[in-house]
């Protein structure tokens, strides 16, 4: 007797309700950042009810959490029994975009919002493990920011001081999947990339007020920058 297998699928009321937003999970083709592709979205939404489309309810975006988190921590059982360096790092690539997109609009529990952002780190960190990239964290204590460096191995070897452009991240995105996906563009190019979060963003979401005055985080930024042995002062640019 043979067996047939379910295919999975993403319904086409949610397709149409979320069509615009498919794009977005999937982001850029990445080398480092974590990133979930089609099958995911597909495991994500597969039997998603049609009769709660409501974009602007709690209750849809709590039903999306619950979906996108069992995803996630499908891919740490995976990257837990992995035998290969690699093999894990892929499979905390696939969580952390995963944890992401989890608590990207979910905002009726801030314990487990923040809970959700501080996997999303651990996972991104853990997914480095065997790759060329150093990932360099650092302070800020005027305004209570935090930032980091990021350069390739080959860029270390250079020393010499590197060109670096500094990127932020917006309410919705994530530090460790959106910002360190636009990131590789310039790590390509031997530029370095400053990756920093202002009071009330990334994992400060919800324990301190989002700064109006984005400007002092960025100008106490700069001149820590300006510091740096291994940062080109004269060569630093805000994308």
């Amino acid at each position: 007797m043979t067996e047939t297998t379910e295919r999975l699928r993403v319904p086409e009321h949610v397709y149409r309700a979320l069509g615009y937003l498919f794009p977005r999970l999937m982001f850029l083709n990445a080398r480092y950042a974590p990133q979930v592709h089609w099958g995911d979205i597909a495991a994500a939404l597969d039997g998603f009810p049609a009769d709660d489309l409501d974009l602007a309810s709690a209750g849809f975006w709590n039903l999306w959490r619950e979906r996108w988190t069992s995803q996630a921590e499908g891919y740490v059982a995976l990257a837990e029994e992995s035998g290969t360096v690699a093999g894990r790092s892929r499979a905390l690539r696939g969580a952390a975009a995963a944890y992401h997109w989890a608590e990207f609009q979910y905002f009726d529990d801030r314990t487990v919002k923040q809970r959700l952002r501080r996997r999303i780190r651990d996972c991104f960190l853990g997914s480095l493990a065997g790759t060329d990239l150093e990932v360099t964290e650092g302070s800020l204590p005027g305004t209570g920011a935090g930032y980091w460096v990021l350069r390739t191995e080959a860029m270390r070897a250079s020393g010499e001081p590197l060109p670096a452009v500094v990127l932020s991240n917006g309410l919705d995105s994530a530090t460790e999947i959106e910002v360190v996906a636009l990131a590789e563009a310039y790590l390509e190019r031997g530029i370095a990339a400053v990756l920093f979060e202002g009071p009330g963003q990334g994992l400060r979401l919800g324990r301190t007020p989002v700064l109006v005055e984005m400007e002092q985080v960025v100008a106490e930024l700069l001149e820590k920058l300006r510091a740096e042995p291994g940062i080109a002062a004269d060569r630093l640019a805000f994308a």
